[in-house]
């Protein structure tokens, strides 16, 4: 999601629209769960440029029952997606904290909010769930 976050930002000043159309049903469901967290005029005009479909594939459902039961009540937030993607990278709570540019306790809590959010225990658990729902 942080990278479609970027994606967004980057295409934003140009009014790119087509690119994100173009991959389909699946970058739709996604687009839909990001204007449910940060809705903006411009995620509005991409998603109203899709098509209207009569059944949406299976891989597209698929995608959608996975990260719509993690989503549905718990969103991740931008500092807990760049912990992820960090933490994906092997890197320390201190590194983290430092290429974050926060305290270690800050790295800590967004890391029990992960836990909380991924329904998991552990480092490994989290890395491991993240994985299976490819958001790293």
């Amino acid at each position: 999601m942080e990278a479609l976050d970027r994606a967004l930002n980057l295409s934003k000043s140009e009014g790119y629209c087509r690119s994100f159309v173009d991959l389909g049903p699946e970058m739709q469901v996604l687009l839909k769960l990001l204007i449910r967290i940060q809705p903006t005029p411009y995620l509005a005009a991409i998603l109203g440029a899709f098509p209207e479909s009569k059944g949406s594939t299976a891989a597209s459902e698929r995608l959608k029952g996975t990260v719509n039961s993690l989503w549905e009540n718990e969103a991740f937030n931008v500092r807990e997606l760049g912990v992820l993607r960090l933490l994906g990278l092997s890197n320390t709570h201190k590194q983290i904290a430092r290429e974050l540019q926060l305290s270690p306790n800050t790295v800590r809590w967004h890391m029990q909010n992960l836990y909380t959010k991924l329904k998991v225990n552990s480092r490994t658990e989290t890395l491991n769930r993240a994985r299976e729902l490819k958001l790293v």
